[in-house]
């Protein structure tokens, strides 16, 4: 999703021409009729950022504005969900594009500050009027269903238990953010007689956990919490009440009991899913084995998995037994899985190489893109078969195309020095981007050296701060040094030498040599 070249970002572009002027905001129904006259309506300036932070809640901003000074401010989360804020100025706005973490940003300079909730209508008297919706601040761009709150359905799986509460229209919806060092960053509360509830919790990873009839007590003490996690962990864990309370989980367990594999790893996801809040992990392992044991062969590769990582070497066999068993019947994963086990063994002197390297060929070719990418590196090292580096960029592409990270970083690398291929420098920029977008640090090191020097992009000091900064703050020694001299000399930035000198010095402490000769040469211990 974040794959728009870096560099456009910060780039003021002029969207196309619709009827209404920016200037004349019209009176909205609701946020969603607001955000879609915003986003299609002709701003003088718009402009994006994305957020590159693995654990940033929000990934997207945009900021539009007629006059350049103020405007409104939308951000999403890869979930669809969009915010949307008034008033807005432009130094606020480049403020959240320095910050490291949109989410956190908002949360803590924008949201809570009543002078950025979305004025969008004007009434007859020619004054801004607050709109109703966005008291809350929060806004779905999901339509409201008209399936009443206190009729739930029958759910197939958390998930849709999930979906549809977010569709649904309650009659009381609140949220709290929680800050980075919490388990969950974010928790949101739906409740139809504002006496208890559904509590919807999103973990810094993404990953959301549902719980039903929580009392509005319960609500407000979690909000007025240091922490979301441990307000959950000493008051709402462990506690069956909270389990969803219509029968969809009773369904399928009936069927999982009558022998349906299907229902059995379904299951056995779902209680996995969940252990960190209701559920323990034994009751999931009994429904995956059971699934397994009929020949499934998700269960076998997750059996399998789960049974390699145990300290027990009984419980090692048998997992290989089990990525076999379903390796057999095509399963990409586990093939994977299964040729990589071999390779580890064989590198420790006990494995069979050529039992691992058919596995690691069988799931590149089922497209299984972790087997591809390690297909394309035994291509580039000659490992256990001969050296090719046009086989290597085959697989690596195919990998990169499917999102595998270390494959990106390496096909970019290989256009940057032409092996395998001819030289192509923005073809190397555009690989560089998609991995170091997912926090690869030697790809938004390279992509700090590009930006610098102007090879494969144009040259653009701020952008090579950018990346370097990202990449030091991973421990990229290089990159320390490169972003203190930048600061050192005000290249891309304002000339700051005590940033410079705590560059400088992380880098020489993580062992770069050259940074220590700089320190001494520059005297930046005054400077510190």
């Amino acid at each position: 999703m974040k794959s728009i070249l870096t560099f456009l970002l910060a780039l003021l572009i002029y969207s196309p021409s619709f009827s209404q002027p920016c200037m004349t905001v019209p009176n909205f129904k609701n946020s969603k009729e607001s955000i879609n006259w915003v986003e299609n309506t002709d701003f003088n300036t718009k402009d994006w950022f994305y957020s590159s932070n693995t654990e940033d809640w929000l990934f997207e901003a945009v900021f539009y504005s007629c006059d350049g000074k103020k405007g409104f401010l939308i951000v999403g989360n890869e979930s669809g969900e969009k915010y949307i804020s008034g008033n807005v100025e432009l130094r606020k706005w480049k403020k959240l594009k320095s910050s490291n973490n949109i989410g956190k940003f908002y949360a803590e300079k924008i949201r809570p500050n009543e002078k950025y909730y979305y004025y969008n209508a004007i009434n007859s008297d020619n004054k801004l009027l607050k709109d109703i919706d966005n008291i809350s601040i929060k806004m779905n761009t999901q339509d409201s269903s008209t399936i009443p709150c206190n009729d739930p359905p029958s759910f197939i799986d958390f998930k849709e238990a999930i979906e549809w509460v977010k569709k649904t229209k309650f009659h009381m919806s609140d949220f709290h953010f929680s800050n980075e060092n919490d388990l969950f960053s974010t928790a949101n509360y739906y409740s139809c007689d504002g006496l208890t509830g559904y509590l919807i919790l999103l973990k810094q990873d993404g990953k959301e956990y549902i719980l039903d009839q929580l009392e509005i007590s319960k609500w407000n003490g979690l909000k007025n919490s240091d922490m979301i996690f441990s307000y959950y962990n000493e008051e709402i864990y462990g506690n069956v009440k909270y389990t969803l309370s219509n029968n969809f989980l009773n369904n399928i367990i009936e069927k999982a009991e009558l022998g349906d594999t299907s229902a059995q790893y379904k299951l056995a996801k779902m209680y996995h899913e969940q252990i960190d809040l209701l559920f323990d992990n034994e009751r999931g392992l009994f429904w995956l084995k059971k699934a397994a044991e009929q020949g499934h062969a998700d269960a076998q590769c997750d059996l399998g998995t789960i049974s390699l990582a145990n300290s027990d070497l009984r419980k090692v066999e048998e997992g290989k037994l089990w990525l076999k068993k379903a390796a057999e019947q095509g399963h990409a994963n586990a093939q994977y899985m299964l040729g990589s086990y071999h390779l580890l063994c064989y590198s420790l002197g006990l494995g069979n190489a050529e039992e691992g390297k058919f596995w690691i060929r069988e799931g590149a070719k089922n497209n299984d893109r972790n087997a591809q990418y390690s297909l394309g590196r035994m291509f580039y090292n000659g490992e256990m078969t001969l050296t090719d580096k046009k086989q290597a960029i085959h697989w690596f592409q195919k990998a990169a195309e499917k999102g595998q990270t270390h494959a990106q970083y390496d096909l970019g690398r290989m256009f940057y020095s032409g092996e395998g291929t001819l030289t192509d420098k923005k073809q190397a920029i555009h690989w560089f981007q998609k991995a170091a977008e997912k926090g690869h640090a030697d790809a938004q090191y390279n992509l700090g050296t590009m930006s610098y020097s102007g090879e494969g992009t144009l040259t653009d000091k701020k952008q090579a701060i950018h990346w370097f900064h990202k990449a030091a703050e991973k421990g990229h020694a290089d990159a320390q040094y490169n972003l203190g001299i930048m600061f050192y000399y005000g290249e891309g930035t304002l000339m700051d030498k005590k940033q410079a000198a705590k560059w400088i010095r992380a880098a020489y402490e993580n062992g770069f040599e050259k940074a220590k000769e700089t320190w001494d040469k520059k005297e930046l211990w005054k400077y510190e």
